[in-house]
């Protein structure tokens, strides 16, 4: 990955960041790309520089 959409999809986690702790929810520092975001201190999902959300399959309620 070229070093400007690194810094542009950091930037956005950054924002992002911003904009869930307002909203009450915790985070992680970036890992590898991806920040983790928490609820009420327990792991909810990680969200990537391009957009993304991922849960934790253990976590998601569906057969």
């Amino acid at each position: 990955m070229d070093t400007q959409n690194t810094s542009r999809q950091l930037r956005y986690l950054e924002e992002v960041r911003i904009s869930l702790h307002r909203a009450g929810f915790g985070t992680l520092p970036v890992e590898g790309e991806q920040l983790p975001v928490l609820w009420n201190g327990t792991p909810l999902c990680r969200i990537t520089g391009k957009g993304s959300v991922f849960y934790r399959r253990e976590d998601v309620d569906t057969p």
